[in-house]
């Protein structure tokens, strides 16, 4: 039914982009998070003269992503831009994009896999416009992986099931006030 969400569908309010584990920069928008195969077609001819198409799937390809949030204080998007021209191996870096809930917790993540970027474009500089300054930093990598755990509870209850879950938060609860009882002395 159009306009229903999927039961456990994760929502993003937040991205955040990692460099080699270090958070860099909040983004407002990522865009070409795509992996897509390159089809092969391999004719084939028949006994009676026909040809065949058949299609294969062949090399997994992925496209460039392009990172969007406004325009600040912070270089680091102009810093990286400036390695690649220097020194091309040490800007080839582990960028992982966090997709973060309402209450700031890690939902998912994107890997991408030797990313360096390709193109810095600042838009929005138009007089009179009222638009915000942002810029964009295209990215070209060489694959992309996707976090197979979710880090907040509900994402476990998703992995785990929820009857799992209740049975290892009980029994952290159980831990814990016991640690706190040997303290107190009780």
């Amino acid at each position: 039914m159009p306009g229903r969400r999927e039961p456990g569908g994760a929502l993003g309010f937040g991205l955040q982009l990692e460099l080699d584990g270090v958070q860099v920069a909040m983004l407002t928008e990522v865009t070409g998070l795509t992996i897509e195969r390159e089809v092969i077609e391999l004719r084939e001819g028949g006994a009676d003269g026909t040809q065949v198409v058949r299609k294969l799937p062949g090399r997994a390809k992925s496209g460039d992503v392009v990172l969007s949030r406004g325009l600040t204080t912070d270089d680091s998007f102009e810093q990286w831009m400036a390695q690649v021209g220097t020194d091309t191996a040490a800007a080839r870096r582990s960028a992982t994009i966090v997709v973060l809930d309402r209450q700031g917790q890690r939902v998912t993540a994107f890997s991408l896999v030797n990313a360096w970027p390709k193109k810095l474009e600042y838009t929005g500089l138009r007089v009179g416009s009222g638009e915000p300054l942002t810029e964009r930093l295209v990215l070209v990598h060489d694959g992309i992986d996707r976090a197979s755990e979710f880090c907040a509870v509900h994402g476990l209850g998703r992995m785990l099931g929820q009857t799992t879950v209740r049975s290892v938060l009980v029994f952290l609860l159980a831990a814990v006030s016991e640690i706190g009882g040997v303290k107190t002395g009780r």
